[in-house]
């Protein structure tokens, strides 16, 4: 039996404040910078300005994004908050 490929990282959960990116730390924008999607409300957006990554903003209801965010399971997916 061979052992298991260890579990890669794949989703990131970033805390936005009003001063957007000025108030990220380094590793945080890391991982924003890094995404291949950006997830989050259009104002969270906004406050990134132009990221590298895809964005989706939150559907109506939110839950409705669910699927599209789990099939980019194990690349890197970041989710404003």
């Amino acid at each position: 039996m061979t052992p298991a490929a260890p579990l890669r990282r794949w989703l990131s959960i970033v805390g936005l404040g009003e001063d957007g990116l000025d108030g990220l730390s380094p590793a945080a924008c890391r991982l924003l910078t890094q995404a291949e999607l950006v997830v989050g409300g259009r104002r969270h957006l906004a406050l990134v300005g132009d990221v590298t990554g895809e964005r989706l903003a939150w559907p109506s209801p939110p839950a409705s994004a669910f699927p599209e965010i789990l099939a980019r399971r194990g690349t890197p997916v970041c989710v404003l908050a």
